[in-house]
């Protein structure tokens, strides 16, 4: 442990593992998070109190003060930390670790304490990151997985969001370059023709006075239903083949499930994009989980397959991997997050299905796929859950799929940074 002395008092520098240690072994101890509240939500040690740097320098609390509504998570996150802040004072003699990102404005917030008389206080160096490093256990809804399969075998690596981004170079550079906001986009479709399976619709999207056109048809190739006293589950698979005025062409497929429980409702879209008659160039995959009369609180998981893999593999390895996320939230700490284990093992059990469905029943369908990623969500989140990490990893074609269509026509025309696009004009400006 490294101290830093001052006229008024001191705090000690120390390692995760030193913080470690002082966290099983102390009592009364204080757990500190000095980050903002957007870095807080995503991933914080078990029992950190939230206050940041900023909210430090003043910790009177009016009285009167009246808490905000719950469902205005801004305002309410606000006064918590004012809450946390005004709360602290009761301990002044007792021991404080302080962490942020990395440990610099950790620092900062140990010299506003101990001039403020606390008096033993403690700077984790390296912060949350070094600790996730360290893999000491975190209070996170956020994951990155890498899934790889070998032989047959599924190889997954689990690791939170938070240090999947301290390490992701364009991750980094959309959080701290905030973009600038982009023109409005104007998108208007209309069906031209519909019959049977097949729908063909007409799409013009202006940007900054350009109009681009998009001509989709869009058909129906296979579907199924199944029905009993507690669910309705309906599958199909949909060809769609974009074209724009000057010829170019996207040929896809969609493999849709949805599954209407009197408990959740579960939905699994996979998109294909084709490559040629054996091949598809690359799958996104979004599965949700929505319970029944669920709040706010939501987890979001990142999966990307570093090898090739079938489309039936696929949903076998994912299988795997949201069971694997399930029993990661079965045995932490928290109860909060505790409960997501049963709804991940109902979602595994569907996707196993649908594995199964397409070895099966779509055999034909049931070729190699050259990249994959998947986004898995539980719970009613936001929009740019599943958007972003799309934009990050994906690039717009995919993406811009999962926004209803929207942006798919500036994906074919144009083609440079479509992701970094995509999270300026829709992540950071028009829809959060």
């Amino acid at each position: 442990m490294k101290q830093i002395d001052g006229e008024i008092g001191s705090y000690q520098n120390i390692s995760v593992h030193d913080a470690k240690q002082l966290i099983d072994n102390t009592q009364n101890i204080v757990l500190l998070d000095v980050r903002n509240q957007s870095e807080y939500d995503l991933g914080h040690l078990y029992d950190a109190q939230l206050i940041p740097l900023y909210s430090l320098e003043n910790r009177t609390l009016p009285m009167e003060l009246e808490p905000p509504p719950v469902d205005d998570a801004f305002m309410f996150g606000v006064y918590q930390a004012m809450l946390n802040s005004f709360h602290l004072s009761a301990h002044v003699n007792d021991p404080i670790i302080v962490y942020c990102k990395a440990g610099y404005r950790s620092a900062s917030a140990c010299e506003l304490l101990v001039e403020q008389g606390y008096t033993q206080v403690y700077n984790v160096v390296g912060g949350i990151t070094e600790w996730m490093k360290a893999d000491y256990p975190t209070f996170t809804p956020r994951h990155h997985v890498d899934v790889a399969v070998v032989d047959g075998e599924t190889i997954i690596d689990i690791e939170p969001w938070l240090l999947y981004t301290a390490d992701c170079i364009p991750c980094q550079d959309l959080l701290e370059n905030e973009p600038t906001a982009t023109t409005p986009v104007n998108i208007t479709d209309t069906i031209i023709q519909q019959s049977g399976n097949s729908t063909l619709t007409h799409s013009a999207l202006e940007i900054d006075g350009t109009i681009l056109e998009l001509l989709t048809e869009n058909t129906v190739v296979w579907q199924q239903n199944e029905t009993s006293l507690d669910f309705n589950r309906t599958m199909s698979l949909s060809s769609r083949i974009s074209s724009t005025p000057e010829g170019k062409t996207l040929q896809a497929f969609e493999l849709y499930v949805q599954v209407q429980h009197n408990d959740y409702l579960i939905t699994i879209s996979t998109f294909l994009q084709v490559l040629d008659d054996l091949t598809y160039n690359q799958s996104t995959t979004y599965m949700e989980y929505l319970p029944a009369g669920a709040k706010p609180f939501t987890t979001v998981e990142v999966v990307e397959f570093t090898t090739a893999v079938s489309l039936s593999g696929l949903f076998k390895s994912l299988a795997e991997t949201v069971d694997a996320l399930g029993y990661g939230y079965e045995v932490s700490e928290d109860d909060s997050l505790q409960v997501f284990a049963e709804r991940y093992y109902t979602l595994a059990d569907e996707v196993q299905l649908l594995s199964h469905t397409v070895e099966t029943v779509l055999s034909s369908y049931d070729k190699l796929i050259l990249f994959n990623m998947a986004v898995i969500e539980d719970g009613w989140g936001d929009v740019c859950d599943i958007l972003c990490p799309l934009a990050i990893l994906v690039g717009c074609v995919a993406a811009c799929y999962f926004s209803g269509g929207a942006l798919c026509t500036f994906c074919i025309l144009f083609d440079y940074e479509l992701g970094n696009w995509l999270y300026a004009s829709l992540c950071s400006y028009n829809y959060c």
